[in-house]
């Protein structure tokens, strides 16, 4: 029994991979974070972002996984989304617990685009781009910011993009994040190493989406649909106890996986 643990750098590493999950998207955390945005030279139909549609949804050993949202996904071939379609039908069920599951199955609207990130705890700009991922309030207000000036601040250009920094912090009530951007008042060139090489390695972000193909989608609306099956399930031996589904709604339960099949 010789091992030691792990040292300081060995965890960092291991907590970014982990916060990237299988994609290489990263999320702006806590604190203040700098980023310099830049648009993929191979990218064939440029945009300040990228709106992608991800699903959350849950499966038999009680986690979650992701699923893109081909139908309203942006930039890639739009096809019909089965999950959407199951989404739908859990809302008209009337069923509050069926309800609930759809509102976490519904999917989430970001924002992505490449961009050089540095954070108050490195200090120093990585040598390598991610792609980092944005809510729709963050990247309103990205735009907001460099629009609504006197004098227009160009963050994409290759040499003379400005980065910014962006501060988040806990918000109270309905805000979970409250966001503040402050554009750098100089630009910031990626035209010059060691950034232009790493620039030039990065693909189209369209062409890095994990696009789910038919079979992908049945596996999820069959994990789904094991959820449901639990929810029209649900029983007790107790029989003062009030959270246990009447008959009607187990019967509109049967009825609603009838006719999702």
């Amino acid at each position: 029994m010789n091992f030691k643990g792990f040292d300081r750098d060995a965890l960092t590493q291991f907590r970014e991979q982990a916060n990237r999950g299988s994609n290489t998207y990263v999320r702006i955390g806590d604190g203040k974070t700098k980023i310099r945005f830049f648009v993929s030279p191979n990218e064939p139909n440029p945009v300040p972002f990228h709106e992608v549609h991800m699903h959350w949804y849950p499966t038999a050993d009680g986690n979650k996984r992701t699923l893109l949202c081909t139908q309203r996904t942006q930039g890639i071939h739009q096809r019909p989304c089965p999950l959407c379609a199951l989404v739908n039908k859990l809302y008209k069920s009337q069923n509050a617990e069926m309800v609930d599951l759809a509102k976490n199955i519904k999917p989430a609207r970001s924002f992505m685009q490449y961009g050089f990130v540095a954070t108050d705890k490195d200090g120093e700009w990585k040598g390598s781009p991610d792609i980092i991922s944005i809510p729709k309030t963050l990247m309103q207000q990205i735009i907001d910011s460099v629009s609504m000036s006197d004098e227009y601040i160009n963050l994409w250009d290759i040499d003379e993009g400005y980065p910014i920094t962006v501060n988040r912090a806990k918000g109270d009530g309905q805000f979970q994040y409250v966001y503040t951007v402050l554009p750098a008042r100089k630009p910031m060139a990626l035209s010059t190493e060691p950034f232009l090489s790493a620039v030039k390695e990065t693909k189209s972000i369209s062409t890095i989406l994990q696009i789910p193909d038919d079979e992908a989608q049945r596996k999820a609306v069959e994990e789904v649909n094991a959820a449901i099956e639990g929810i029209g399930t649900l029983s007790t031996s107790d029989e003062d106890e009030t959270d246990a589904l009447s008959v009607s709604e187990t019967s509109s339960v049967g009825s609603l996986l009838s006719e999702m099949s």
